[in-house]
C-alpha cells in the first residue's frame, strides 16, 4: 500500500490559503488593491448570473483558479522580480497541498522560464524544478522528475544553496523508496538530513527522519519505525504545522496498521484526516481513506471498506494518481474475495498489476501478487497460487521487507507440505 512519502522542501502553507500567502510578500496598498479587484469581479459576475435566464443552478462564487492567475499577474507587475518569483515557488507548494497539480506545474514553469540562466535567479529556478520534480513523483514519472532533479541540483550549485542540494538528495530517496531500492534510499535521505542538520534546519531534518521511518516500517521493522516517529513528533508539534502532523499521524497509523494493531490504527487515521481537512491536504486525505478502507477489510466490516475505498479512489482520479488507483483496485479484491465473487477480485487485481508494471512499483506489486496467490488458493489452485506467490516473494526481497518474504515462504512450505501428504 502506498504510504505518505513527503518532501522535505513542502513548506507548510502558512495560514493555508491564498490571501495568507499574498500577505506574507505584498504590502497593503497592493493586496488591497488585488482584493479590490477580485471582489469587483466577483460582484460584476453575480449580477450577470443573476440574469441568466434558462440556465437555474449556475454555479456562482466565481473562478477560484483565476483569482491565483489574476493575483499573479498583479504581483508580477508590482513586486521586485525575486520575491515574485519566491511568490509563486510558493504559491505552487500550495496548490500541490490542496492537490491543484496543473495549477502547481504552470507556476513552476513560469518561475523556470522568468528565472532564465541567471545565476541571480539560480536559487528559484532549482526551487521550481525541484517543486516540478515533486509532482512528477507524485504521479509515478520517474523520468521526468529524475530530468528535473538533476538541473535542479546544477541551479543550486551555481547558487551555492546547500539547502537546496538537500532537498534534491531527499527527492532522489523517495523517488528510489517508490521505486523499491530501499537501501540506496536510506542513503540519500541520511546524506539530506545530515545536511539539514549542518545547516540547523530543524524542521526539514525532522521531516527527512520521519521518512527514515517509513522506510523502516515498509522493511517490517516497527519499532525502529516508532522510534524515528517518537523522535519527530514534539517538534511538529512545536511547529503547529497541519501538514507535518497529519503525514506523521498517517504514518503512524500505516504502522499500527502492519501490527494489527487495529484500533491505534484507526484513532492515527482519524487524526491524520483531521489535520488533513484543516490543511486541505487533498492527497492526503485520499491516503487515509484508503488506510481506513484497508483496515475496515481486515476487520471485515466490508461495506464501510468499500465506501473508503470509493472515497479514495474518487481523490486519486481527481489528482490523476494512477499508482494510489491500482492500490483501491487491490484492497477492492480483496473484499471480493472475502465476499465470494472470485471473478471480480480477479479483474480488479489484474487491473492492478498492471497499473503498478507499468510504473514499476515493487511495493504494490509484492501486495498485488500475494493477494492473487490467496484468491488462486480461494479457488482451490495450487499452482497459480504457488507461481503468484513466488512473484509476491521475488518483490518483497527487492524492497529487502523481510518480515512479508518470511510470511510468504511459510505459506509455499505450507503448500508444498500439503502436497507431499
Amino acid at each position: 500500500m502506498k504510504k505518505a512519502q513527503v518532501d522535505a522542501s513542502s513548506p507548510e502553507a502558512k495560514g493555508g490559503s491564498l490571501w495568507d500567502l499574498l500577505g506574507r510578500f505584498c504590502d497593503d496598498a497592493l493586496l488591497k488593491r488585488i482584493r479590490s479587484d477580485i471582489e469587483k469581479l466577483q460582484e460584476s459576475e453575480e449580477q450577470l448570473l443573476g440574469k441568466a435566464a434558462g440556465i437555474p443552478g449556475e454555479k456562482r462564487g466565481g473562478d477560484e483558479s483565476f483569482y491565483l492567475e489574476a493575483a499573479i499577474t498583479e504581483c508580477e507587475r508590482a513586486l521586485p522580480k525575486e520575491s515574485f518569483l519566491d511568490l509563486a515557488n510558493e504559491a505552487a507548494a500550495l496548490s500541490v497541498t490542496t492537490g491543484d497539480y496543473p495549477t502547481a506545474e504552470r507556476l513552476a514553469d513560469l518561475v523556470v522560464e522568468r528565472a532564465g540562466s541567471s545565476l541571480r535567479f539560480a536559487r528559484a529556478a532549482g526551487m521550481a524544478l525541484t517543486r516540478r520534480a515533486e509532482i512528477f513523483l507524485r504521479q509515478a514519472k520517474w523520468e521526468q522528475a529524475h530530468a528535473d532533479l538533476h538541473q535542479a541540483a546544477k541551479h543550486f550549485t551555481r547558487a551555492k544553496d546547500q539547502l537546496g542540494l538537500a532537498r534534491v538528495e531527499n527527492h532522489l530517496g523517495i523517488s528510489l523508496a517508490e521505486r523499491g531500492d530501499l537501501k540506496e534510499a536510506a542513503a540519500h535521505m541520511r546524506k539530506a538530513r545530515s545536511m539539514f542538520e549542518r545547516a540547523k534546519q530543524a524542521e526539514m531534518s525532522a521531516v527527512v527522519t520521519m521518512d527514515l521511518g517509513i522506510l523502516a516500517n515498509i522493511q517490517g521493522k516497527h519499532d525502529e519505525a516508532l522510534i524515528f516517529y517518537q523522535q519527530v513528533l514534539p517538534r511538529f508539534e512545536e511547529l503547529g504545522s497541519l501538514t507535518r502532523l497529519a503525514e506523521l499521524h498517517h504514518n503512524y497509523a500505516m504502522m499500527y496498521l502492519a501490527k494489527g494493531e487495529h484500533t491505534e490504527a484507526l484513532g492515527q487515521f482519524d487524526m491524520s484526516l483531521g489535520y488533513s481537512a484543516r490543511a486541505e491536504y487533498k492527497p492526503l486525505i485520499g491516503l487515509s481513506y484508503l488506510g481506513k478502507s484497508a483496515l475496515h477489510q481486515k476487520q471485515g466490516d466490508y461495506p464501510l471498506a468499500v465506501a473508503f475505498a470509493n472515497r479514495a479512489l474518487s481523490v486519486f482520479r481527481e489528482l490523476d494518481d494512477r499508482l494510489g488507483m491500482a492500490d483501491v483496485y487491490k484492497v477492492k479484491a480483496g473484499i471480493q474475495r472475502a465476499m465470494g465473487d472470485l471473478d471480480v477480485a480477479e479483474l480488479y487485481l489484474q487491473t492492478s498489476i498492471r497499473i503498478n508494471e507499468e510504473y514499476r512499483n515493487p511495493l504494490n506489486l509484492a501486495e498485488s501478487y500475494e493477494e492473487l496467490g490467496q484468491l488462486a488458493l480461494a479457488r482451490g489452485e495450487e499452482a497459480p497460487a504457488r507461481a503468484a506467490l513466488e512473484r509476491a516473494k521475488a518483490h518483497y526481497r527487492i524492497i529487502g521487507a523481510r518480515s512479508e518474504g518470511k510470511r510468504i515462504e511459510l505459506q509455499l512450505t505450507s503448500l508444498t507440505k500439503g502436497k507431499s501428504r
